[in-house]
């Protein structure tokens, strides 16, 4: 069944290796849902009318080709479709020459396969009372009219009928694979392009490590009308033309997706999650002052940048435009030159901006513990907390921010590489009457920056570690306590549990 399945994919797509390895790869994943199904069924006791091994040799029988929707038989009465298929399915080469009966076959097997399997989960499925996989399809009942498309072109034309079994199939496919992965299978035929731009395939938007222009993301706009998530992460500008010199590369491309990325927010107004990560130099801070003017239902932000860390304006801004927000994370950019930029004056504007704010991630060197106090004292609702790379914590530190009685709703607490005493922790996790969860990464750097190797200094951080280890025995702290020693020379984690 593997070599035919590959067999299949190869041929529909042309020969293209790359789009036959997205097509197959999820194949494959539809074939472990199916099994899933098929666990599931038996943990019940369902009796399925054939035997799921009979579904996955489907390939490699001579089967019916599904019936025509009302488009292709009024195009085809209309004489604009004459073989079938293999119009849809670009043709180069040899391929061209054959008039395309081999890719004809092709796609009426890898169809009756893709609807076989869809017919085969449900069925299990329903006998099982598992819903989950077919909520794409079932979500879509209630609906009438056709997918039109998202990009120029006639919608009369060129649209897809929601009550085909096999337009259904591909919803049901589709919305297993990636942001990547859409976009490779919109790239297999005409059809697929347009199954793949249904607005529900579209509302988690992941895309990373690619090279990405402005006019991609107002592209990518026209997809996300229902859009929930968006996370972008190390975007790549294109590459500098051949007589530009540095100085004007680095100008033209600072901000460059700063135009693209408004249109596609101003196209997502339901939009609750966002996250922009390592996009350097082509996303400065400015995005915080569009995500305040078009995504006001936020309810997750997550940001990090090498050159443009989060000023108190534009969190300021951001405050207002997105009142709601519940999650916020801002950790520093590693060896940042900029990472000092980051201060007391941003926590103070994050505590005074979102006092229901839940979750909170911030760090870096030039923040103080007099900063964290004011986000204990005006973060009453905190959950979760997550400091990363922050200022030298103490007892006394601890006693002063929890005067006022806050983090009483803390459940989750972190500090990686920040240089917390054994005291503090205990003091804290004493404190708060909730708290189930700490989280301490440390090193020798930590409590003795640049002296890693110092043999006195070893000696040191031995006994500190020595106190946490003791702490971590105690029985209130026992599977609350995560301490993950992080080796100087060779930067290995060594997790003790």
């Amino acid at each position: 069944m593997e070599e035919t399945m590959e067999t299949l994919c190869v041929v529909a797509c042309d020969s293209n290796l790359q789009k036959a390895e997205e097509l197959e790869a999820s194949l494959r994943r539809w074939k472990q849902r199916l099994q899933l199904a098929s666990f599931s069924a038996a943990s019940t006791h369902t009796a399925s009318s054939v035997p799921v091994e009979e579904a996955f040799s489907l390939a490699d029988t001579s089967v019916q080709r599904p019936p025509e929707s009302d488009i292709e038989q009024s195009a085809r009465n209309r004489g604009e479709i004459q073989v079938g298929r293999e119009n849809a399915v670009p043709e180069q080469g040899r391929q061209a020459q054959l008039g395309g009966r081999e890719v004809e076959r092709a796609w009426h097997k890898l169809t009756s396969y893709i609807l076989e399997l869809e017919r085969r989960v449900r069925e299990m499925e329903a006998g099982s009372g598992r819903s989950s996989a077919t909520v794409a399809v079932s979500s879509m009942d209630s609906q009438t009219g056709d997918i039109s498309r998202a990009a120029v072109g006639n919608p009369e034309r060129h649209t897809v009928d929601l009550r085909d079994g096999y337009i259904q199939a591909l919803l049901l496919v589709f919305s297993w694979l990636t942001t990547a992965e859409l976009c490779t299978a919109s790239q297999v035929c005409h059809r697929w392009r347009e199954v793949a731009k249904h607005p529900q395939l579209w509302q988690t938007v992941a895309i990373s490590d690619t090279v990405m222009t402005s006019q991609d993301l107002v592209r990518l706009g026209r997809l996300c009308s229902e859009s929930l998530s968006l996370s972008l992460h190390g975007l790549m500008p294109e590459m500098a033309g051949p007589d530009e010199d540095l100085h004007s590369y680095i100008a033209r491309q600072r901000g460059s997706l700063e135009p693209g990325l408004a249109s596609l927010l101003s196209a997502a107004p339901h939009l609750s999650s966002l996250a922009v990560t390592e996009c350097n130099l082509m996303l400065t801070e400015r995005l915080l002052w569009l995500a305040s003017v078009h995504c006001p239902k936020l309810r997750q932000f997550t940001y990090t940048s090498d050159e443009f860390p989060p000023s108190p304006a534009a969190l300021w801004a951001l405050s207002n435009g997105c009142p709601k927000l519940q999650s916020l994370h801002l950790p520093p950019y590693p060896n940042s030159p900029f990472i000092s930029h980051f201060n007391d004056a941003c926590l103070s504007t994050i505590a005074r901006g979102w006092p229901h704010l839940l979750q909170l991630t911030v760090g870096g060197p030039a923040i103080t513990a007099a900063g964290l106090k004011e986000i204990v004292v005006y973060c009453q609702w905190l959950e979760v907390l997550r400091v990363d790379h922050g200022p030298q914590i103490s007892s006394s530190d601890v006693t002063d921010m929890l005067s006022s009685g806050g983090l009483t709703h803390l459940r989750s607490l972190s500090f990686l590489f920040t240089p917390l005493s054994p005291k503090a922790l205990h003091h804290l996790s004493s404190s708060c009457p909730k708290l189930n969860d700490i989280t301490l990464h440390i090193s020798p750097n930590t409590y003795f920056p640049g002296s890693s190797t110092d043999s006195v200094i070893l000696k040191k951080f031995h006994q500190i570690h020595s106190n946490f280890q003791e702490l971590e025995k105690m029985p209130q702290m026992k599977g609350v306590l995560q301490l993950h020693l992080h080796h100087p020379q060779t930067d290995n984690m060594v997790t003790i549990d």
